[in-house]
């Protein structure tokens, strides 16, 4: 897939392949859910060209104990809640301060709605540092030093 903005500079996505099998019901265990199937490429990105600048952060909810029955809703998308009741969203957003809604609806309608505000910086900066220490001393006394013909480890300017 390829998407344009408007001074012309463009994203694109990597090809998917698609392999054709010849379809079967497996021996053992119920078939597989058809929900859950289409739940594969959540959260998954397959971008391979981006040119189009993001002005954009990341915020990340999560959640858990949510009850059978239950939808939960972050940010106005449909977020997918696993057996034990847990549910993660990553979103994209713009940088400013803003409000964020996480909805969780029973299966009667009642909604329950968890706002917090947020800000994202205009940018962002990340420090990285290194350091190599290397320590050591040398005594030796005696004959040793003949026999190994070191003289000087640790003095000769490394």
């Amino acid at each position: 897939m390829r998407v344009d903005d408007r001074q012309g500079r463009f994203d694109e996505t990597d090809d998917l392949s698609l392999l054709l099998a010849k379809r079967h019901v497996p021996e053992k265990g119920a078939p597989p859910d058809p929900a859950r199937e289409l739940l594969r490429g959540y959260g998954m990105n397959n971008i391979a060209i981006a040119n189009i600048p993001l002005a954009a952060g990341t915020v990340t909810a999560s959640g858990a104990a949510i009850r059978p029955g239950e939808t939960v809703r972050a940010l106005g998308f449909a977020v997918p809640v696993d057996e034990s009741g847990r549910f993660v969203f990553q979103q994209l957003v713009p940088r400013r301060v803003q409000t964020g809604e996480i909805a969780v609806t029973d299966a009667q309608g009642a909604t329950r709605a968890y706002r917090r505000d947020f800000e994202l910086p205009a940018s962002d900066w990340f420090f990285v540092g290194q350091a190599d220490l290397t320590v050591g001393s040398n005594s030796v006394s005696g004959p040793a030093a003949i026999m190994t013909n070191d003289k000087n480890r640790y003095g000769g300017g490394r």
